[in-house]
């Protein structure tokens, strides 16, 4: 994997081949055995590794499950929290802007993804 010079916060260099089509499954199946161990109460970071090293996945793969992967119960808290668009009409909208301003920075970029 080549060295990663970048200034901005886009994709990685390496990004097309490890998040590839042919990775994509492999990274579904990954995360669904991460997601079964926490929602059995093991430990993050043991989980994450023992998921990690059973699929040969990258530092940058494991930082992917770990984030996407969440519980059930955190799945059901999320979904109550949701709000219908129409509900929010007329209500004031707060919008966190440093994680809008690294949205943008990786959008503007002109970085390209392969997946």
């Amino acid at each position: 994997m080549g060295s990663d010079h970048r200034k901005h916060r886009g994709a990685h260099p390496d990004d097309g081949v490890l998040f590839s089509g042919k990775q994509q499954q492999i990274l579904r199946d990954a995360l669904k055995d991460f997601a079964w161990l926490l929602d059995r109460n093991y430990p993050l970071f043991a989980s994450l590794k023992l998921t990690g090293d059973h699929f040969n996945l990258t530092k940058r793969q494991r930082i992917l499950l770990m984030r996407c992967a969440c519980t059930e119960q955190q799945i059901t808290l999320r979904a109550e929290k949701c709000q219908k668009l129409r509900d929010c009409q007329n209500t004031p909208l707060l919008i966190d802007g440093f994680n809008l301003l690294i949205t943008l920075e990786s959008a503007l970029s002109g970085v390209r993804r392969h997946y």
